[in-house]
């Protein structure tokens, strides 16, 4: 499993669902400043044949989400040759994958750490980037100064990603008016 932790002092679960290839989807209440997003924890099948039900489902959970959206896990896909320390991928995999975020409209997250979140322990080892953060747009601008992290691999082949958001930002609606004394509308 992924585990997932909420302080329900700060934070209220509004829903929670689950589904084949996502262990939950989330919508999550500030008790302070009433603010909603949503949260999905995903682990993606290792079989190839799988891989595209797995995107699929994935994007239907996140289209019907109408809040500001954190999705990350063990998505058991690449996006690129440089992801895996072989280099040898299956490119209508990463197509799709690729393809697939830009389908969603979402922004991976910029993980600090080590180059590989992944690796199969042998003496040779293989490692790849399998884990990791997805924002959607109005989530990353809530939560501007939020940072991800890899940290230390600890009885996993998994490096564990720490999401810290920070503080969130206050939206403050403002009125920008221009009338300038010199405006007319003759001639």
């Amino acid at each position: 499993g992924l585990p997932l932790g909420t302080n329900t002092d700060i934070l209220d679960v509004v829903q929670y669902n689950h589904g084949r290839y996502h262990q939950c989807s989330s919508v999550l209440k500030n008790r302070g400043s009433g603010f909603s997003w949503g949260i999905i924890n995903v682990y993606g099948p290792v079989q190839l044949d799988l891989k595209p039900d797995f995107l699929r489902e994935l994007m239907e959970v996140i289209m019907s989400m109408e809040v500001p959206l954190i999705v990350g896990g063990d998505f058991n896909l690449v996006r690129e040759a440089a992801e895996k320390s072989t280099g040898n991928v299956n490119d209508s995999l990463v197509q799709l994958f690729n393809h697939f975020i830009d389908d969603v409209s979402l922004r991976e997250m910029h993980r600090q750490g080590g180059s590989f979140t992944w690796t199969n322990k042998q003496e040779i080892p293989i490692m790849a980037v399998l884990d990791r953060v997805f924002v959607s747009n109005d989530w990353e601008g809530r939560f501007p100064l939020a940072t991800t992290r890899s940290l230390t691999r600890v009885g996993s082949n998994h490096n564990p990603l720490l999401v810290e958001t920070e503080s969130e930002v206050s939206i403050r609606s403002t009125i920008f008016r221009v009338e300038p004394a010199w405006f007319s509308q003759e001639g």
